[in-house]
């Protein structure tokens, strides 16, 4: 699998159809907007504060009921913000759910006709929402379990440790014994929940991707994308191993990004609160500094950095398994058009699973067509392909559509000899595809001298 050509056309992808970038955007929203709006009413708290307790009055002179009220304001703000966060990240959640599987959706679409839509990777989405909050919740059990066992474990261990100086130990040396086998086991119950949850978390980023790929773009049930999802990562883990160590490096990269153009907007925000805290600790005003709006300014620019930085890696990691996972399961990049993905969504709920290239490069044609008896679907099955007599089957090779076999076919290319006689280049000047569609014309040319 070419690795590098599929990492650097996931990222012209994103850069070619933004729309991938904004379905994240849309996704994380609401979620970032609880936490900051929660994180300004702190900051504005701590300022009311540190005004009272830098005072130059003193603090004995300070209005106690102005004093009282910014202290149980403040109380009640913290709890307030606590349960905006969680309002709005259940509904984050939900909406990110639906924006996940439309950037699915779309990546795909635009992979194979270069063109997405928000509407409708949107109500796409949305159709498929239930089935990635189940492959989420398969992943979430195994850490609340651990979760659970770790909390239920410590507060035995703790009872345990006020136990020992409610009495009953006839000599210090049976007490320190105690005391050791508690910690010892607590200890060691850290470790290996520890270990498990590293193990569950690698688990997750092999295994979990080409689930959620499954469960908007395969056409099977819900456990069937599972199986289907596990199935090709488990036969695929090298490579599933070099796309993650792909995507930790960019996200390594866009961190030194980040930390390179937050250390003056840090260095601005920083200022304010440490002349501030200076003045509190200090017992006088707060020292001379940057501005309270300018540091405003800097905070929230940072937030958006952030803010971006998170959405493209989400929106990055979807498209990028969204190519994988067509290679793996045989879709071509010509085999249908951005304007029938809403008729072909209906008809993949009721379909069986589709296993071969040959069916998937004629999906969109059986799209339009009555609803076909035996007898007509096996004459259907002899002349899916409208190949010559004497001619070969091309969509048979994987990653040959009926579209790029009838360029291939005008061109004098009509059989497996003549495909596995030609080369890259005089293939890819018949079919001219654009680049980011990441065309393997050299498997073209393996399959075509396997096939005879």
């Amino acid at each position: 699998m070419p690795y590098g050509a599929i990492f650097s056309n996931t990222l012209r992808l994103i850069w070619k159809e933004k729309k991938l970038w904004l379905f994240a955007i849309i996704g994380l929203l609401l979620s970032a907007l609880g936490s900051l709006i929660y994180l300004v009413q702190v900051l504005n708290w701590q300022s009311a504060m540190l005004a009272f307790a830098t005072d130059p009055a003193g603090i004995s002179n300070v209005d106690s009921g102005a004093f009282f009220s910014t202290v149980v304001g403040g109380v009640r703000m913290i709890f307030g913000g606590i349960t905006l966060i969680g309002a709005a990240g259940l509904i984050g959640y939900i909406v990110n759910l639906i924006m996940r599987g439309a950037t699915i959706s779309e990546a795909d679409q635009v992979l194979a006709s270069g063109d997405a839509d928000v509407g409708r990777g949107s109500r796409i989405g949305l159709r498929r929402a239930l089935r990635l909050f189940g492959v989420d919740l398969l992943w979430w059990i195994p850490l609340l379990v651990i979760l659970i066992v770790g909390v239920v474990y410590g507060r035995n261990s703790i009872s345990s440790y006020i136990g020992l100086f409610s009495g009953g130990h006839e000599s210090t040396a049976e007490l320190v014994a105690s005391f050791n086998s508690i910690v010892s086991g607590l200890s060691n119950t850290v470790a290996i929940l520890s270990c498990l949850t590293l193990v569950f978390i690698v688990l997750r980023v092999l295994f979990a991707p080409l689930m959620y790929q499954s469960a908007v773009q395969g056409e099977v049930s819900f456990f069937g994308a599972l199986k289907q999802g596990f199935g090709l990562a488990i036969s695929n883990l090298g490579a599933m191993i070099v796309f993650l160590i792909l995507i930790l490096i960019l996200q390594i990269v866009l961190v030194i990004i980040l930390l390179l153009l937050a250390i003056p907007l840090m260095g601005i925000w920083m200022s304010s609160w440490t002349n501030q805290m200076i003045g509190f600790l200090m017992g006088s005003e707060a020292a001379s500094g940057t501005s309270s709006t300018l540091a405003i300014i800097a905070g929230l620019i940072l937030a958006l950095l952030v803010f971006l930085a998170s959405t493209y890696v989400q929106s990055f990691k979807l498209s990028l398994y969204a190519n994988v996972y067509r290679r793996l399961t045989g879709g071509s990049a010509e085999e249908s058009s951005a304007q029938e993905v809403d008729s072909e969504a209906s008809v993949r709920e009721e379909q069986p699973v589709v296993e071969t290239a040959a069916a998937v490069d004629s999906y969109a044609a059986e799209e339009d067509a009555e609803p076909a008896t035996a007898e007509d679907e096996a004459l259907d099955a002899d002349s899916e392909y409208a190949a010559s007599e004497g001619e070969d089957d091309l969509t048979a090779i994987n990653g040959i559509g009926s579209s790029y076999a009838k360029q291939l076919t005008e061109a004098g290319i009509a059989s497996y000899a003549a495909v596995a006689s030609s080369d890259v280049q005089a293939l890819q000047e018949i079919i001219d595809a654009p680049e980011w569609r990441n065309v393997d014309y050299a498997d073209w040319i393996e399959q075509a001298k396997a096939m005879g």
